[in-house]
């Protein structure tokens, strides 16, 4: 969880042009419930969405963030970790 987290911070900061983060920073601390709101892709990336105000402010949106295989390369057992594009 400290991955997504740490992670997470880094990611809306280049996003958002670091729009005062530290304001809706619990939003992005490492507990479950910041983090429910996921799915994969067909590309194998995670995409994790936030709520409103739990991590900007609302005229920005709802935030979403992606985490591409590569990203996860470090912290996923080598038989998770697919390709960018897999065959089908």
């Amino acid at each position: 969880m400290n991955y997504f987290s740490t992670q997470s911070k880094q990611k809306l900061a280049t996003k958002f042009a670091n729009p005062n983060l530290q304001d809706y920073s619990q939003g992005l601390d490492p507990k479950i419930e910041n983090y429910e709101n996921w799915s994969f892709t067909p590309n194998g990336s995670i995409n994790i969405t936030f709520g409103a105000y739990q991590v900007v402010a609302f005229a920005y949106g709802t935030p979403t963030i992606s985490f591409t295989n590569e990203d996860l390369k470090d912290i996923l057992k080598p038989e998770y970790n697919f390709p960018a594009t897999l065959s089908q």
